[in-house]
This record gives C-alpha cells, sequence and structure tokens, in this order.
C-alpha cells in the first residue's frame, strides 16, 4: 500500500488528468500537462511522512534487538523485495 500511494504521487503528480480520470483544471498559473513525468527527471525531491511502518501482530511486542533488527518488518523495504 505504502509503495503504491508513492507511485500514485509520481504518476499523477503534474497531470492533466487526476488519478481517477478527472480534468484538472490549471491553478495558480501553472498549466498541468501530461509531458511533466518524474521519470524524466534526474533528480525528484519527495517530501512528507518519512516515518516506517512494521508489519507486526496488533498488539505484539517489537521484535528483538533494536531498531535495525525491525528494518526486516518494514513495509517500504519489504514493497521492494516483492
Amino acid at each position: 500500500a505504502r509503495n503504491q500511494e508513492l507511485d500514485d504521487i509520481f504518476r499523477y503528480a503534474f497531470q492533466a488528468v487526476g488519478a481517477h480520470g478527472s480534468i484538472r483544471v490549471p491553478k495558480a498559473n501553472f498549466n498541468r500537462e501530461a509531458n511533466f513525468l518524474a521519470s524524466l527527471h534526474h533528480v525528484v525531491v519527495v517530501a512528507g511522512d518519512f516515518n516506517f511502518r512494521l508489519d507486526l501482530p496488533e498488539e505484539g511486542p517489537l521484535p528483538d534487538g533494536g531498531p535495525a533488527a525491525w528494518l526486516q518488518h518494514d513495509q517500504f523495504r519489504k514493497g521492494l523485495v516483492e
């Protein structure tokens, strides 16, 4: 889910058509066109919530070993492997 959200941001940012097919009108003198794609740039900066989320049982304890051991349960890292 988390990786899909980031993919959606890259896919629909600055586009003339929204995620659900709606037409997005120009706003604040910014013309939204389909030729602005994150993949066409050398650098893309994403700012926002970078908290990591762990796949653990709802009421279970944190894994033993401290933060370094928690990375094997990190949703983002697991998404890169799958």
